[in-house]
């Protein structure tokens, strides 16, 4: 059943992770629309903005799926441990579930 969880969980951050690329991308292209606009300055500078904030949704979404998968792998290999003592001394061999 933990492993159930584990697998959602690590679906739900690979989903989160590509909502932020879609925010950067949406951003991304919406900054060269306005880069590209002929009229007030400030819209060319709006650009550039949303230029910034796209590079950033795209580090803050990198940083926050490897992040995750570090504490999720590290938190999967402390329960294999776990199970893997208590099989021991009950002298059952232990198998470890397929990896996602």
């Amino acid at each position: 059943r933990d492993h159930l969880a584990l697998v959602r969980t690590r679906l739900a951050n690979e989903s989160t992770l590509l909502s932020y690329v879609r925010s950067s991308l949406y951003l991304l292209i919406g900054g060269i629309a306005l880069m590209q606009v002929e009229g007030p300055r400030d819209l060319r500078y709006l650009g550039y903005v949303a230029l910034a904030f796209s590079a950033t949704f795209f580090v803050i979404g990198l940083y926050r799926y490897y992040t995750l998968r570090r504490n999720l792998n590290r938190y999967y290999a402390r329960a294999m441990d776990a199970v893997s003592q208590h099989s021991r001394k009950e002298g059952e061999k232990v198998t470890s579930p397929p990896k996602a």
